[in-house]
């Protein structure tokens, strides 16, 4: 039950980063009307939150354990996603997008490297076959980012900071579930 909690954890976060990898053009160059540019500029400062993360984990995760590094990017995606949401759901300007996303984009990344990790664990005979899973499953879930943001489109970012936003909520839950599992 842990592990599919785990892998529901895994594809919710890649819910959230194909929501990311699908608007993020649209958010930045029709609602905000960067220039290319400065596109790259920003997309290329979203890499360095992942790159900063996994650089973290490799360091803290061997001391630290997958399952607290897990929650220590959960709680940072519920800031940010939380924070990311209001922004947009306000209209703030640009740079309050900017700076919420770059810490989503490195909790993110932190919860799925330990999510996945985690579940690897529980089947340590069948890793092959376990990785495939969910990689199917991350990828069949990615695919559904571009029709829900297309059926929610309204011409703003709305959409996408709260479709990050609702897969980081079921991520929050399934990790509640876990550590109420892991307690009794």
């Amino acid at each position: 039950a842990e592990a599919r909690l785990d892998i529901l954890t895994s594809m919710m976060v890649s819910l959230a980063f194909f929501a990311y990898l699908t608007a993020i053009p649209y958010v930045y160059l029709k609602v905000f009307s960067v220039s290319e540019y400065t596109f790259s500029l920003l997309f290329a400062l979203n890499v360095f939150a992942l790159m900063i993360a996994h650089f973290t984990n490799t360091r803290l995760v061997v001391r630290m354990g997958s399952r607290t590094m897990l929650r220590f990017g959960l709680t940072l995606a519920v800031l940010a996603a939380t924070a990311l949401m209001l922004v947009n759901v306000l209209q703030l300007p640009l740079i309050f997008t900017v700076i919420t996303i770059f810490p989503l984009m490195g909790s993110i990344s932190l919860v799925a490297v330990n999510s996945d990790a985690l579940t690897l664990t529980k089947f340590p005979e069948h890793s092959g076959t376990v990785t495939a899973v969910i990689g199917t499953l991350r990828w069949g879930i990615g695919a559904l980012a571009g029709p829900i943001l297309a059926f929610f489109y309204d011409g703003s970012a709305k959409p996408f900071a709260l479709l990050m936003f609702f897969a980081v909520l079921v991520v929050l839950c399934c990790q509640v579930l876990v550590w109420f599992r892991n307690k009794s």
